[in-house]
């Protein structure tokens, strides 16, 4: 009766290892998808008249994203894709929604009166995670 006894035990503990380490497995990579599901924006084009940002949006997207370009007081938005959503032109501010996302990637262009270097601009991503329990702001680089 021992050795069934101890075989038993040694089967129970192996399962209990592989359960433990399923569970680990399990915690590590949920957080390595959480950590890749960050929506992230860069510019193509930072100088010029003819701005562009990318926006790169992981799956799952977020409901929607704003998008808020700061621009010198003198500059002003003269054709945008798509539409501006709204602009501020005493703030130097223009903000875009963005909604019906779908994963990959999304460009914002728009055309300015004037020439801009990288340093006299500046622009910010505003999204909820997909679980809506966080607002993450990040700088568009």
């Amino acid at each position: 009766m021992e050795l069934i006894d101890y075989i038993k035990v040694r089967i129970t503990r192996s399962r209990l290892f592989i359960f433990f380490m399923a569970c680990l497995i399990s915690i590590f990579c949920a957080g390595n998808l959480h950590a890749n599901s960050q929506v992230t924006a860069h510019y193509k084009q930072s100088s010029g008249r003819e701005l562009e940002v990318e926006i790169l949006i992981p799956s799952p997207p977020p409901a929607s994203i704003i998008f808020v370009q700061t621009l010198p007081a003198d500059v002003k938005i003269q054709l945008s894709r798509p539409q501006a959503k709204s602009i501020n032109a005493k703030k130097g501010e223009a903000k875009w929604l963005l909604r019906n996302l779908q994963p990959g990637k999304m460009s914002i262009s728009f055309s300015i009166n004037r020439e801009v270097q990288r340093n006299e601009i500046s622009g910010e991503i505003r999204y909820k995670t997909p679980d809506g329990k966080n607002m993450v702001n990040q700088p568009v680089k």
